[in-house]
Parts: C-alpha cells; sequence; structure tokens
C-alpha cells in the first residue's frame, strides 16, 4: 500500500509542478537511469531532490519522462530525463549538447529557464515512462493504462 502511495504522490507532483533554475550542459555517457547517450541525444538531468531517492536509480519514477523546456528567448525543447545531476539546485537542469543549443547556444554556457513535466498520457513516446511507473505499482496493484494519442 506504502508503494501506491508513493506512486500517486509522485504522478500528482509530476504533473501539476512547474520549475524554474539555470540550465547548463554536460557531455554525455552512462546516466542515472542506466543508458549511455551521446552528446547528440536529447537528455535531461534532474537535481538529486527533483530526481528522487529511489533505491535503484535504473527504475526511478522520472526515467524517461519528458519535459518541456522554455527560455525568455522564446525557444523550447522536449526531452526526456535521464540523469541526475549532483550539483544541480533543485528546479534548475543539466541537459546534452544539443538541447542547449536548440535553446540558446553552447557559447552561452548557463542561463536561467522554466520547465514542466509533460502529460504522460499525451504522448506515445512516453512508454518508458509509462513502463517505469508501471514497474513501481505492480508489485502492489495491477495497473491498466489507456493510451491516447
Amino acid at each position: 500500500m506504502l508503494k501506491l502511495k508513493l506512486l500517486i504522490c509522485t504522478v500528482l507532483y509530476l504533473s501539476v509542478t512547474a520549475f524554474s533554475g539555470q540550465m547548463t550542459y554536460f557531455y554525455q555517457g552512462l546516466g542515472a537511469c542506466g543508458i549511455v547517450h551521446s552528446d547528440s541525444d536529447a537528455v535531461v538531468a534532474l537535481s538529486a531532490l527533483d530526481f528522487g531517492n529511489d533505491i535503484n536509480p535504473n527504475k526511478a519514477a522520472v526515467c524517461g519522462k519528458w519535459i518541456k523546456i522554455s527560455h525568455a528567448n522564446g525557444n523550447s525543447v522536449r526531452a526526456p530525463i535521464w540523469d541526475k545531476c549532483p550539483e544541480c539546485l533543485s528546479g534548475s537542469i543539466d541537459v546534452s549538447p544539443s538541447v542547449f543549443e536548440q535553446i540558446i547556444g553552447l557559447s552561452v554556457g548557463r542561463t536561467d529557464v522554466t520547465w514542466e513535466f509533460e502529460d504522460i498520457s499525451s504522448k506515445s513516446t512516453d512508454s518508458v515512462a509509462l513502463n517505469s511507473i508501471v514497474d513501481m505499482a505492480t508489485s502492489t496493484v495491477t495497473v491498466t493504462v489507456t493510451v491516447t494519442a
């Protein structure tokens, strides 16, 4: 029952919270979610506080979850969470060079952004995030999910 309550709290937190903070970029490798990425991939690393304290970070509820990052210059980018940024403050994110370049350009190095989680039910590409959430719940409850495009 505790896992179900945690799942519900996590889903509610992810669905109603908007964040703001600094965005920096980092060169890719093996991320906290257990997947190796290249610099040309779209990758987001959340602060350790925003990422969560899952015993196995490969199964963290945020792994594969998509966010929309927006900048004051009008540019915005959708990218999935695949890593954790231990140095980032809550609300700040570290992204792959390809994501940073789409927002403002690598020469800037650091910039203010806002970002929010996107609704997983509206995008079929969010199957990895959905699978992570379902994996958390299956030992306690059967989850039926309908994804509509």
